[in-house]
């Protein structure tokens, strides 16, 4: 009923709606107990409300200049201690989504979604600097709630629908947000930031040597989601990085890590191993580096099979 009625109303001001959702945004936002959490929570209800408001197609141009107040509502309410306010919250920015970028999730233009639906910028500024604060300074395994995981994804999810536009820096900042996520103790985070950064990067071939002059093995979460980004950045990006004759500046880059001499882990020295041999099978790639890398690879197989060995016992009858 509410969405009939506001869809019924005419001219551009819109005071109805812009009363509605003022009120509706109020009653969202009032703090609720844990321990009183029922069905009808007015609070729940508001948010409902809110999400059928964005979900009803007449209302689709009079409510974009609520699009940023609304995604904050949701973000606020992303690591709620009531379920069913996370629930409403979640469901809410679902909407939104599908409100700017429909259900197909078709990407935009970064400039063109900033200017829209100003005021989003900062709001998800504001929340990947809150999610990425750590507890204290000397906390560097800190772990995230799941609650916070999965917010965390929905952004990046958000984010790697915008397409860089040329001569626009506004997606400088959320690169470097989300290079932190790279480093991130969650696997699924590392491999959404990756995804992430090859999609808002407009200069492949700067942000892949940024990405490797920063990893090392001495932080491997750091390493892997680094390698991920720069794996993403040669498979997205391929095109342009061969139009540029990239592929022997990249596997210099990849070769100068050595990560096959002295990384103990095995699953970064697969996405290395994975990430040089998609290099190499492009077609300006200098045919002495591949020699090179193979014997390489040689030794580091025949050293590992010399360090870890089965030990068999036999036992004489």
């Amino acid at each position: 009923m509410l969405t009939t009625i506001l869809a019924a109303e005419r001219g551009k001001e819109r005071p109805l709606l812009k009363s509605a959702f003022n009120n509706l945004e109020r009653v969202a936002s009032l703090p609720a107990i844990q321990h009183l959490e029922k069905i009808d929570l007015p609070q729940v209800n508001a948010f409902i409300c809110i999400r059928s408001i964005f979900v009803e197609s007449r209302l689709s141009e009079p409510c974009a200049p609520y699009v940023p107040s609304a995604m904050n509502l949701s973000l606020k309410h992303f690591t709620s201690d009531i379920y069913s306010l996370r629930n409403c919250s979640l469901m809410l920015f679902t909407s939104l989504q599908n409100r700017i970028f429909g259900k197909a999730g078709k990407s935009i233009s970064a400039r063109l979604f900033f200017t829209k639906y100003r005021g989003v910028r900062e709001v998800l500024l504001n929340f990947l600097e809150d999610s990425l604060k750590k507890p204290s300074d000397n906390d560097q395994g800190f772990v995230l709630s799941q609650s916070r995981v999965e917010s965390i994804f929905l952004v990046l999810n958000l984010l790697l629908r915008l397409r860089p536009t040329p001569g626009y820096d506004g997606l400088d900042i959320f690169i470097e947000k989300v290079t932190h996520c790279l480093e991130s103790p969650h696997w699924n985070i590392r491999e959404m930031a990756a995804k992430t950064i090859s999609s808002l990067t407009d200069d492949p071939l700067d942000q892949f040597e940024a990405l490797l002059s920063t990893a090392s093995i001495t932080r491997q979460n750091k390493l892997h989601g680094h390698l991920l980004a720069a794996k993403a950045i040669m498979s997205d990006k391929r095109d342009v990085l061969e139009e540029k004759k990239a592929g022997t500046r990249i596997f210099e880059l990849l070769y100068s890590m050595k990560l096959l001499t002295n990384n103990p882990c095995f699953v970064t020295s697969k996405e290395y191993i994975e990430a040089v041999e998609y290099v190499l099978s492009w077609k300006n790639t200098i045919a002495h580096a591949k020699k090179d890398f193979v014997a390489r690879l040689g030794n580091f197989f025949l050293y590992h099979n010399e360090r870890y060995s089965i030990a068999v016992s036999y036992t004489h009858l």
